[in-house]
């Protein structure tokens, strides 16, 4: 991100979008092409645009599955580069077509997840895992009203 005199803070907004560039390579357009927005807390915020525009391209940098090419975004003051563990830690996405493992439990895909995306350290089963991803485990489960079922594989 650049920043320039006089410029307002990227932690103004829980959502910041400077300049947000993204290439592919061997592309002969941008992906997403220096768009720049900012959404404050309480907003309601939508993302509209025809196939190709680039909305799925630029959600995939916000969640830091992708990297921008330039430009630059903070999410609730964590920038998506510098800091995208912390980015991870306050986002979720949901796909288009599911991700899940149906030969795993619905804990198992939780906890793969949870690891690929560097939330909590890897350990093989439930038991060991860390007492902070147990406890947020059973609370979205109850949450959810798949209490019991948390540990049958999901098919």
């Amino acid at each position: 991100m650049r920043s320039r005199p006089g410029a307002r803070s990227y932690a103004q907004g829980v959502i910041r979008v400077e300049d947000l560039v993204k290439r592919y390579k061997k592309a002969e357009t941008n992906a997403v092409d220096g768009i720049s927005f900012q959404v404050k807390a309480g907003e309601f915020f939508v993302l509209l645009g025809p196939n190709g525009a680039g909305k799925t391209t630029m959600i995939s940098i916000l969640t830091t599955t992708l990297s921008p090419t330039s430009g630059g975004a903070t999410i609730d003051g964590s920038d998506i580069v510098r800091e995208a563990s912390a980015v991870r830690r306050k986002v979720g996405i949901i796909f288009q077509r599911p991700s899940l493992d149906q030969n795993l439990t619905a804990e198992e895909n939780v906890r793969f997840h949870a690891v690929l995306y560097g939330i909590f350290p890897y350990a093989p089963t439930y038991g060991l895992m860390a007492r902070g991803y147990r406890a947020k485990v059973e609370e979205l489960a109850k949450l959810l009203g798949i209490a019991r079922d948390i540990h049958k594989p999901v098919k």
